[in-house]
Formats: C-alpha cells, structure tokens, sequence
C-alpha cells in the first residue's frame, strides 16, 4: 500500500559530475515537482564531484538527498576486491592464458556491489515512482520495478558504436515493460522506434528550466522576460554578439564553431563570440583563438544564467549528439534566438525562422551563413526574434507547466498502486 504520506520519487541518472543537461535535469525536476505534492530523492551511480558546481549547491541547498552508489559501496567493494584479487588473478592468467585486466576486476566489482545496494535499496526505500534519466549501466536496467518505472531519452535516440548487441537488447527489454518512455520530441520518439525497435507509445515531454531571466524591473515586458532593448544600441548600429553555453566537448560541434568564426573575422573583420562553460577541448579552443587573432572571442566560466545571456545576442549551438540541450531552454527563456542543429528534440522546441535559424549537424558553412544573416538583420527583425525566443519559452518549458504534465503520470503510477493494494 502506498503511505498517506508525500509520495516519494527517485530521479536515477548515471553521474552527476559537471554542471551540464543531466545535472540540471534532476536538479530541476527534483526542485519543482516538490511543488507538486512529491518528495523527491536522487540516486547516481558514479561519484559525486568533489568540487561542487551550481547544482549540486541548489540540490544541497533545498535540502534534496542526492546519493552516489560508488560513493556508498566503495569500501566494501574495495574490501570483496582485495579478498579475491589473488584467486582471480592467478584464474586468468592460467586457465584463461591473458594477463589480467586489474581495472576491470575493480569496475566489475563495484558495479556489482552498487547494483545489490541500490536492489535493497528500492526494497527498503520503497519509492512510489522510479523516474530514470539517460542511459545507465546495461546489468541495472532488469532491477527496476515495471509498473513504477518512468525513463526519459537523453540522447539522440540513435545506436552507435559504444552500445554491444546485448545492451540493446536489455535496454529494449527495459523499455517494453516499464509504465512510460518520456522524449523531448517527435524527432527523438521516431528515431528511438526505428533505431531500437521500440514499437510501444511515448510520451513528448520538453525540458524545463526555472525562470531566472524574470525580475520585478521586468513585468509588463515580454511576458515577463528580460528586456530585449538593452542589447540593441539606441542608434540602430549594432553588432552582434554570439556565444555558447555548454560542455566544452566535440559533442557540442565545437570545433564547427571555431572555423565559423575563422571565416567571419576574414570577411568582417572582427567576430564577437563567449564561450561560457568548461570541458576537455579548453585548451584547443583557447589555441585556435590565439593562432587567429580572435581578439574578442573569450572563454567564461558559468555564472548566473541570464548573467550569461545578457553577453549574448545570438547563441550557437550546432550539436552533434543532444537530445534537448538544457542551454538551448535558458537561451530562450533569456529572449536569445539560436543557432542550432536539426538533431533530436531540437527542431520540435526551435522553429526554423521563427527563434532562430535549423542548420545540418557537421557543416561550419551553414553556421557561418546563419551568423551573417543574424548579422545584416534590422533592429526590428531582430527584436520579434527574441520576442518569439521568449514565448516559445513560455509555452512550452516553463517549470510550472511541465511539472503540472508530468505530475499527471506521477499520479496515474501511484494511483495504480493504490488500486493493487
């Protein structure tokens, strides 16, 4: 029987490591479906960062417990692994006839150990709905309880060469029998039914984010949003100023980017660009930025959300793996048009023409000729640009509208539970 008392939801996501899509996802879910009437926890499986970035603060702050089955299981993990390290040892390297792979004993281990903790975990914790973010561990997917399971795609929804025939097989084994598959999209729901098989219904939910662009100064204008005339200079003379928000990856079409901007300072002379985040192609990005005399081309480290908008005219996000990036929400929620690509959910949250401009994923051309057409634009044109950033926002990623959705299949889960007990 479920309790008289706040139902209680677990978001599960693989890590929570930098502070990107996922770590925002849960935090944000989390954070407003307690608003709903739900208690809400977070369980991840690899460890927590030791520095800790602006959502695991908000997380922490609001008093949400967030738990790492690495982190809960390393020493007993260590402890099974020391005990049977000579045996295995000397198993592999005689009866197998290869030297042993030491990592992988200690992987395998401690994922073994994290899967049993976090089974009696679910027996004991007893949560009331299971709501999985992303893709996890192929031996995780067969412990989740079926009638309580909610998964939301993270990806684009395709098979690439990370997945093995047996992990498409659990995760479409998964997939057929929990109570609901949420994707950011009609373009991720048909490449997730053609690429895994998936005949069974989804459900299109989009991605929320809370309104930080929305102030006292601000009501009356736009709906709420932050003012747009304050990027446009009183004369009409403008020029425009691109940035991203992301992890510094090639996942992201960073390096797209960079030979868009090559090109745009030969043929204007000067291109004005922010790159806000942090990732492994730092260091390439700030190389190719000397090597061509990008002089206002900068790198930043997060701050405030519409703290880092108000440095951006236009974003340009041509990503080449993302399901719904959470920065292309806050760009339009801080009335900022985007560049983006035509991958997953994208094209169903930006219209072509109308917040911004859809380009091939791969192709600095596009990007470029997008950037000019942004560039040569009247102030006017520009203005109903952001105008229709803002409203998109509004219309369909608001917190309050998402979780008043998604609260509905949270209810129709525990109501069924109720009716079996």
């Amino acid at each position: 029987m479920v309790s008289d008392s706040r139902p209680l939801v677990w978001y599960v996501a693989a890590g929570y490591k930098l502070p990107a899509g996922i770590e925002a996802y849960l935090c944000h879910y989390a954070t407003e479906m307690r608003k709903h009437g739900f208690e809400t926890r977070i369980i991840v499986f690899y460890p927590l960062p030791r520095e800790k970035h602006r959502f695991l603060k908000l997380v922490e702050e609001r008093g949400i417990k967030i738990t790492s089955l690495y982190d809960e299981t390393v020493f007993k993990a260590g402890l099974i692994a020391l005990l049977f390290f000579i045996p295995w040892f000397l198993y592999i390297l005689i009866r197998k006839r290869r030297f042993p792979d030491v990592q992988a004993f200690k992987e395998w281990i401690h994922n073994r150990c994290a899967i049993k903790w976090f089974r009696d975990e679910i027996a004991e914790g007893r949560p009331d709905v299971v709501h999985v973010k992303g893709r996890l561990p192929t031996n995780a997917w067969a412990i989740f309880p079926s009638d309580l399971t909610i998964y939301h795609h993270a990806l684009m929804g395709t098979v690439d060469s990370s997945w093995t025939e047996k992990e498409v097989e659990d995760f479409r084994a998964f997939a057929s029998r929990i109570a609901f598959i949420f994707v950011p999209g009609r373009h991720v729901a048909e490449t997730l039914a053609r690429e895994f098989r998936i005949k069974r219904r989804v459900e299109s939910i989009f991605t929320m984010a809370p309104d930080e662009a929305r102030t006292e100064a601000d009501s009356g204008q736009l709906g709420g949003s932050a003012p747009v005339g304050k990027r446009i200079a009183v004369d009409k003379v403008w020029q425009c100023r691109f940035g991203i928000l992301c992890r510094f990856n090639e996942q992201k079409g960073i390096s797209y980017i960079l030979e868009a901007l090559k090109s745009f300072k030969q043929k204007y002379g000067d291109v004005v660009f922010t790159f806000t985040g942090q990732g492994n192609l730092e260091p390439m990005i700030r190389e190719f930025i000397k090597l061509n005399n990008l002089y206002h081309v900068e790198i930043e480290r997060m701050s405030e959300v519409s703290k880092v908008f108000e440095k951006m005219d236009v974003m340009v996000h041509p990503g080449l793996d993302d399901a719904m990036p959470v920065s292309i929400v806050e760009a339009l929620m801080c009335s900022v048009p985007c560049i983006s690509t035509r991958i997953g959910g994208v094209p169903d949250l930006i219209r072509d023409g109308v917040e911004g401009f859809l380009i091939e994923p791969g192709n600095s051309g596009q990007i470029l000729e997008c950037m000019e057409r942004f560039r040569s634009m009247p102030v006017e044109e520009f203005r109903k640009f952001c105008r229709r950033a803002r409203a998109r926002y509004e219309d369909v990623c608001m917190p309050e509208k998402v979780g008043k959705i998604v609260a509905e299949y949270y209810h129709n889960i525990t109501k069924g539970r109720t009716n079996a007990g």
